[in-house]
């Protein structure tokens, strides 16, 4: 069902840019390398990363958050972003926790 969502964030000149690139070059195999916490490596890539990289980051955040997709929906699309982390896997709250704890430490 997300192939949709999928369309039109691309569409919309990939939305969720940032987001995948957070993902893939920050919650790598070795992510606790970076920071201690989950937060922590999203804090490192707030720090390290241009404002206007870290920008796009919080716009995409919005959006997807904005979007009031199900938990499954944010799931996929966290999954499809390419971490090597999952925060149910972790047992650190829901998706919208995550995007939403994202959103914070880079507001």
């Amino acid at each position: 069902m997300l192939p949709d969502f999928w369309l039109v964030f691309d569409h919309r000149k990939a939305i969720v840019k940032r987001l995948r690139y957070l993902a893939r070059s920050y919650f790598h195999q070795d992510w606790d390398i970076e920071a201690p916490t989950p937060v922590g490596v999203v804090v490192v890539f707030r720090d390290q990363e241009v404002p206007e990289v870290v920008e796009e980051l919080r716009q995409d955040l919005q959006a997807v958050l904005a979007s009031h997709r199900s938990e499954d929906a944010l799931a996929e699309i966290w999954d499809r972003c390419g971490a090597d982390w999952d925060p149910q896997i972790a047992q650190l709250g829901s998706y919208r926790e995550w995007f939403d704890a994202m959103l914070k430490a880079v507001s």
